[in-house]
């Protein structure tokens, strides 16, 4: 009881903080990456093609609950998490084709499809089995409508980005809390932790992309490799539901 409550006193507070700070508008600088070379005809190419490794694992993801075992309580998380990964590609290279906010929508809608669904399962899976499968869809629902929330107000001239904000960053500062304060009932915990550090250094060299790419004398640039370590890290999320530890032990009824 006290570890719940802590979560959601962690979240409020949260939510009390972006509420007080004010509106948070998109920075036009968002938009200008390092790399902008055009090759094969295809703008900001390296940025576009990295996405292509999201398409492959979501894909590969898909296709594999179909063959595995896997934790049958959260399979449609790991489902709508696959598919997340695989629209993440598609809408990141739709978006980096022509960097801006209106096609900005269609990398981060299926980003918070992808963050829903991850940490829905984590609750599911760490705090409570029924807790987890009722968030499902609702969280998705606050997921998208917070990025359609965002793109209204930036049309309306007051961009708000403290919705998605919420979504995406609040699930990142509980999940290390809910490792450490939580046993999880049928996964590893491995899988979550090192998916956490690869999403770590992808932000970290997004950070520092121009940084990077005078590094290595424009060879590279820091989103660029953000992309290709990102990827792998969502391949740990996707171990952690196909690999229970009690394969076949947990199912729908055992949980009502």
């Amino acid at each position: 009881m006290i570890k719940h409550l802590l979560l959601t006193i962690l979240t409020i507070s949260g939510l009390i903080v972006l509420f007080l700070i004010g509106p948070i508008p998109q920075d036009p600088a968002y938009h200008h990456f390092a790399d902008t070379q055009k090759i094969f005809g295809i703008p900001n190419f390296f940025n576009v093609i990295t996405n292509l490794p999201f398409i492959i694992i979501g894909i590969w993801g898909l296709l594999r609950v179909w063959t595995d075992k896997i934790v049958t309580s959260i399979k449609p998380h790991y489902i709508i998490f696959c598919a997340g990964i695989f629209l993440i590609g598609l809408g990141s290279s739709f978006y980096h084709l022509h960097p801006d906010n209106p096609s900005l929508v269609w990398d981060r809608l299926p980003i918070t499809i992808a963050f829903m669904s991850f940490f829905s399962a984590l609750i599911a899976e760490y705090v409570s089995p029924n807790m987890g499968k009722k968030m499902l869809y609702p969280a998705l629902a606050v997921g998208i409508v917070s990025v359609i929330y965002w793109h209204i107000t930036e049309t309306l001239g007051a961009g708000d980005l403290r919705p998605y904000a919420a979504v995406q960053y609040i699930p990142l500062v509980l999940t290390p809390l809910i490792l450490i304060m939580y046993e999880p009932q049928n996964t590893y915990k491995r899988y979550v932790f090192w998916s956490l550090v690869f999403y770590g250094l992808s932000k970290v060299f997004e950070i520092f992309d121009d940084e990077i790419f005078r590094f290595f004398q424009n060879a590279i640039s820091g989103h660029t490799i953000k992309h290709l370590l990102a990827a792998p890290g969502s391949i740990f999320v996707i171990k952690m539901f196909m690999n229970p530890k009690n394969p076949g032990s947990m199912d729908e009824a055992e949980i009502r």
